[in-house]
């Protein structure tokens, strides 16, 4: 009945590559987010970076590389918290500074003994440059 008609919502905008990834943009939040390789990657734009699968693989790629320095980094911030550290894997990437500065943040959870801690690594030219955490 007029005028408590629920209007039509828009589907959120999507960018599709030529693999199948499907992108979405969440405009609450203003980001792009996508899977690629079970982590998810988000993008602060308004508009997709057509590049942005690209950059995911490349820094799947260093990640691999890196892998023994970031758990080692992820276990120093941990500290003495009293969690199984050994659950701890990446499962968001920013790389909405990678196009220009070749910078993203990986974020890192753990299982139930974390609860909602996670830690948030930063690397810049294939180099940790920073690491926190938070809940």
């Amino acid at each position: 009945m007029w005028p408590f008609r629920n209007s039509p919502k828009e589907a959120a905008p999507e960018h599709t590559w030529g693999d199948g990834t499907v992108a979405r943009y969440n405009s609450r939040l203003n980001f792009w987010s996508f899977s690629h390789d079970k982590i998810e990657f988000t993008l602060s734009r308004v508009a997709i970076d057509p590049a942005a699968l690209d950059y995911a693989k490349e820094i799947l790629a260093l990640i691999r590389t890196m892998d023994a320095d970031l758990k080692g980094r992820v276990e120093q911030e941990l500290g003495d918290w009293p969690c199984d550290k050994s659950k701890a894997h990446i499962a968001v990437v920013d790389l909405s500074e990678y196009a220009k500065l070749r910078k993203f943040d990986a974020e890192f959870f753990g299982d139930e003994s974390w609860g909602d801690f996670s830690i948030t690594i930063i690397v810049a030219e294939g180099k940790i440059t920073d690491a926190y955490g938070g809940d």
